[in-house]
């Protein structure tokens, strides 16, 4: 994943090992995680901060195993998404084993105003389908925020799929949804855990209704 110059090719996303870009957010954890395992999946990772380019400059860096190091030294527990997504997990009772990634594994050009069609499919084709193939097929997939819901509800119609509101301060539904790291909205984790319950594959996405001051199911 790391070392596919075939990133090159795309216009809407950045890829410069060479200046510490590289693909990058594919981690499974499951050292202290026992019960259910889920999939977690955003759209594509943020813009890195220049303590994570300076790190993958380096050319011994630019390798799966030390980019796992940087995440569970450096990422882990960052309260704008890994953190408040796991205490997410944890309360919706999926203990067990998280296997986060992205539709896209690249980061997003400066300027770009949305990702192609063609990236997203030769990502999901070359990585995203073998990720979760390697998973158990009853693994319940969280998809973070509205594009990576709308996508993953696509490719994978007979998957359990539950879609929430990103972690982000600049998205809708955030203030209802988390503070600090953590989710603090118990409505939201009872829908999520209805969903989990029921016998059907159905895919569903959680949004917040300011009229009725609450999460609610898009029909």
């Amino acid at each position: 994943m790391m070392a596919d110059k075939n990133w090159q090719q795309f216009s809407d996303i950045d890829y410069n090992p060479e200046k510490g870009i590289i693909a990058r957010c594919l981690y499974y954890e499951e050292n202290g995680r026992k019960g259910k395992s889920v999939i977690i999946v955003g759209m594509n990772p943020g813009r890195a901060k220049p303590e994570e380019t300076n790190y993958f400059k380096n050319k011994e860096n630019r390798n799966y195993p030390a980019g796992v190091r940087y995440w569970e030294q450096n990422r882990k527990d960052y309260i704008n998404f890994y953190g408040p997504l796991r205490d997410l997990a944890d309360k919706a009772d999926l203990t067990g084993p998280i296997l986060w990634t992205e539709l896209v594994k690249c980061q997003s050009r400066k300027n770009a105003k949305a990702l192609s069609l063609n990236t997203i499919r030769y990502s999901i084709s070359n990585y995203l389908c073998k990720e979760i193939a390697a998973m158990p097929d009853n693994t319940p997939l969280i998809a973070v925020g509205n594009h990576a819901f709308e996508l993953l509800a696509y490719v994978y119609p007979n998957r359990k799929i539950i879609g929430i509101p990103h972690p982000s301060k600049g998205n809708f539904g955030y203030h209802y949804a988390y503070q600090k790291g953590k989710v603090i909205s118990s409505q939201l984790i009872q829908l999520i855990k209805q969903h989990l319950k029921n016998g059907n594959n159905n895919a569903v996405q959680s949004s917040y209704n300011k009229s009725q001051k609450k999460f609610v199911i898009k029909k």
